[in-house]
């Protein structure tokens, strides 16, 4: 089994807490989700000056989703469900399963509150390690220029070939711009071979995806590899592509521009 340490930076927080409803401290910094299935968190909780009678707080690690782009996250974020929050100065360790669901993109936070009390001043350090069990290609712009066979779909290759060892599944996401009033679609692709100057033809992967006019985003979500044929475990290569083709109100003269993110997954 492949995996990769991820170890960011220590995040510092010196916040001031004002109300009874959480507020949040995000690094700035978005990681890929693909592949993560723990997270480890140790919060070292260095001061904590709260203000009023029976002033108290609660604090505890944090954790916003983005499906395909950083800009659009899919909600506020929220407070990491596993173990009791923080109450007072310590070193408090959690570990949370990381749910992602399809979702692309995660960023670690702080969640902090007042319990009572009118102000609170906390300071302290978040440290964060997990491993990822994926690989997240770079990403590749593809530009489709459709002719006027509405049938025809078109294969991009994304970056370059692979070995299948230890590949068990693929995803892409990514976003497009249609330039014109028709409808496209598109969807994951895969080609499994040993010859490099003979590699076949592409299997398609899942369902399609339809991009209509304007900046569409698309998730295919994690795609198994396991009933491929040739299968991954009997072949030494690998690539994907995007698959592309013309909806059903075609417009002989669309153009579509996609920005796409492969990702590759180890058992």
């Amino acid at each position: 089994m492949m995996s990769f340490l991820r170890e960011p930076p220590p995040l510092a927080f010196d916040v001031v807490a004002y109300s009874t409803s959480d507020a949040f401290l995000w690094d700035p910094q978005w990681y890929p989700s693909t592949g993560v299935e723990t997270i480890d968190f140790l919060a070292d909780v260095a001061i904590i000056d709260a203000v009023g009678e029976g002033a108290g707080v609660s604090l505890k690690p944090a954790l916003q989703f983005a499906a395909t782009r950083i800009d659009r996250p899919a909600d506020m974020g929220s407070r990491i469900s596993n173990s009791a929050a923080i109450t007072s100065t310590t070193r408090a360790h959690f570990q949370e399963t990381l749910s992602a669901g399809d979702k692309f993109f995660f960023r670690r936070g702080f969640a902090y509150k007042l319990t009572a009390g009118s102000i609170a001043r906390i300071h302290g350090t978040l440290y964060t390690a997990w491993r990822a069990k994926a690989e997240l290609l770079p990403p590749v712009e593809v530009v489709f220029n459709p002719t006027n066979d509405t049938a025809a779909t078109s294969y991009f290759p994304l970056g370059r070939i692979l070995p299948c060892n230890g590949v068990t599944a693929v995803k892409l996401a990514g976003h497009s711009l249609n330039n014109y009033s028709s409808t496209t679609e598109c969807l994951p692709a895969i080609r499994i071979f040993n010859d490099l100057w003979a590699r076949g033809g592409w299997t398609e992967l899942g369902d399609w995806n339809e991009v209509s006019t304007g900046d569409n985003a698309f998730n295919s979500g994690e795609l198994s590899l396991e009933e491929l044929s040739p299968a991954t475990t009997t072949a030494q290569f690998l690539e994907l592509a995007l698959a592309v083709r013309k909806g059903s109100d075609e417009d002989p003269n669309s153009r579509c521009i996609f920005q796409v993110m492969p990702a590759v997954l180890y058992g």
